[in-house]
């Protein structure tokens, strides 16, 4: 028995099909886009727990149908790859048919919860959404940069949460909505596509990455310094779109007198940009390591989002509502890897 077998006969037997279920629907992800209507409501004044709730359910669910459906997708590409082969779909841990259900489920639900708002406007938001997702799955590798077209779906997610009550969206709002688009384009135009470099490669897949001359060769990566301009470019855009609120006097920078806002963006975007500088070192020579500054990267760029909403937070909910929610944003998905892939921490990513 090879070592995928191996490793699947072990999911199957410590988890059962429940485990790779999860694996397949990835819950350790699901916050980024779950929050992402959730404080473009917030940004534009929106504080109504059972608007909040709708728009986190059709975040999750956007999730769920955005990864599984790119999974049924590349099915045939995931199974050559000496790294993902072991996912659920390619390895048969779960059958096409029920991934597909999946999938389709996701969307009728989402859309039934998006008529539910009685927003218009939300409802083709987050239809817009759904056409970027596919968008993006059926042609990610086929053509480069789709992550600008995937980064729109999350756009458009961000806008159908602040216009769930209103047709105004404020200057605040509109900051937020671009702030995970750039995140987004970040996560899988850099990072995502980096780590398949030397796979995608083999099978003739060309993504932003080796446009400008990004190359893999026997685990070893070379990356031309326009790649590391381009990738770091967006980075600080992201920061800075980030940063203008404070700057706009969009949000208070201070609490009770206390700068304690605006040092704790400071401090996260100084710790943020850090994992850049170490992520464009590339996957090499430890992918798994890459996996895991990959996982910091992306909870530090989710983190800064409510830090920079804080005041606002703070004024709603209190200091536990505030506590509790960055508490969850760093929990959540420590808890899923440990609970779907133990000690590593490591996805079949």
């Amino acid at each position: 028995m090879g070592g995928e077998d191996r490793l699947l006969e072990v999911g199957l037997g410590m988890g059962g099909r429940l485990r790779q279920y999860l694996r397949l629907v990835r819950p350790y992800g699901m916050l980024f886009l779950g929050l992402a209507p959730v404080f473009g409501a917030v940004a534009n004044g929106e504080f109504n727990p059972v608007l909040l709730l709708l728009l986190f359910s059709i975040g999750m669910l956007y999730h769920v149908f955005t990864f599984v459906h790119n999974d049924i997708v590349d099915m045939a590409v995931d199974s050559r790859s000496s790294y993902v082969a072991t996912r659920p779909l390619p390895a048969g841990a779960v059958p096409k048919a029920h991934a597909e259900e999946i999938a389709a489920s996701a969307v009728v639900v989402m859309v039934a919860l998006a008529t539910c708002t009685w927003s218009i406007a939300t409802i083709v938001l987050v239809l817009i959404a759904v056409c970027c997702a596919v968008t993006y799955n059926m042609l990610s590798k086929r053509l480069p940069f789709l992550e600008c077209v995937l980064g729109l779906g999350v756009f458009s997610l961000a806008l159908a949460g602040a216009m769930i009550a209103t047709t105004t969206v404020s200057p605040l709002s509109w900051l937020v909505a671009v702030a995970f688009y750039l995140q987004w384009v970040f996560s899988v135009g850099v990072t995502a596509n980096l780590k398949d470099v030397e796979e995608d490669a083999k099978s003739k897949v060309y993504t932003s990455p080796t446009v400008f001359g990004v190359t893999a060769t026997n685990g070893k990566t070379t990356i031309p310094w326009l790649f590391r301009v381009y990738a770091a470019g967006i980075s600080v855009a992201f920061l800075g779109v980030l940063g203008l609120p404070f700057l706009l006097g969009l949000v208070a920078g201070g609490i009770d007198g206390l700068p304690i806002p605006l040092v704790c963006y400071t401090i996260v975007s100084l710790l943020l940009l850090l994992t850049t500088v170490l992520l464009l070192r590339g996957p090499s020579p430890s992918r798994d390591t890459f996996l895991r500054i990959t996982g910091v990267h992306e909870g530090f760029s989710l983190l800064l989002v409510p830090l920079v909403l804080s005041a606002m937070l703070l004024s709603a909910i209190g200091p536990g509502g505030l506590l509790l929610i960055l508490g969850v944003i760093i929990v959540w998905p420590l808890s899923w890897f440990r609970l779907l892939y133990g000690k590593t921490l490591i996805p079949l990513e």
